[in-house]
């Protein structure tokens, strides 16, 4: 809201939101808690207090986490700076691989470790048809400058959008990385360069209208 004003909000009214929300009730009170943390970073006591209790909310913060700390380092300004754009995408896109890593062949054994009963049974991914539009925003972001990655939301906006259109060909549960991380993904629309937000708006819309269309019909 800060960035890109009151009206970006309605952005959130969505299927994918509204599903995340009601559904996915102690996932979204963790993300909740980590995207409120993200504004108090100068007041560490509370900033760690806030992300620890979300671990305990919810066992996928430790990955939401993981990265976000990835993407911070590896893209930070000092970085940033002797890359060009499309090789900060690159980086995204590596993160984005080696979580599919830990969330598709390693996911099992690591939920096993922590205890976490979804180590019994697997989700099915979204499917290409679906993600077609995501993947579309992934590859238009990698033709960006550097300042758009030097937005440290944008970077872990193309980070979740690597692990989702990635988990889509993989058959690897995708849904909570798009979900999750849509206030940063729309962020990172809205600071695409003009002439790009022109040609994604419209398919954001037509591809929102088509997913509204399948909720209300309950497909």
């Amino acid at each position: 809201v800060s960035r890109h004003k009151l009206a970006s909000l309605v952005f959130l009214v969505n299927p994918t939101v509204i599903d995340f929300a009601f559904s996915q009730l102690r996932m979204a009170l963790a993300v909740s808690l980590m995207m409120f943390a993200l504004f108090l970073r100068n007041q560490k006591t509370l900033l760690i207090a806030l992300l620890m209790l979300a671990s305990c909310i919810h066992t996928a913060a430790f990955l939401i986490l993981l990265i976000y700390f990835a993407v911070k380092i590896l893209i930070s300004r000092p970085v940033v700076g002797k890359l060009n754009g499309f090789h900060c995408w690159l980086v995204c896109i590596g993160i984005g691989l080696a979580i599919l890593l830990i969330i598709g062949p390693f996911r099992a054994g690591i939920l096993s470790m922590l205890g976490d009963r979804r180590a019994e049974y697997d989700v099915g991914a979204r499917s290409i048809k679906y993600a077609i539009f995501w993947m579309m925003l992934l590859l238009t972001a990698a033709t960006q400058e550097k300042s758009y990655f030097e937005i440290e939301g944008n970077g872990i906006a193309i980070t979740f959008l690597a692990i989702f259109a990635g988990g889509a060909f993989l058959d690897i549960y995708n849904d909570l990385f798009l979900s999750s991380a849509y206030p940063l993904i729309i962020s990172s629309i809205l600071t695409l360069s003009a002439q790009k937000k022109r040609l994604i708006l419209p398919l954001y819309f037509v591809a929102v209208t088509a997913q509204w269309n399948l909720w209300l019909n309950g497909a």
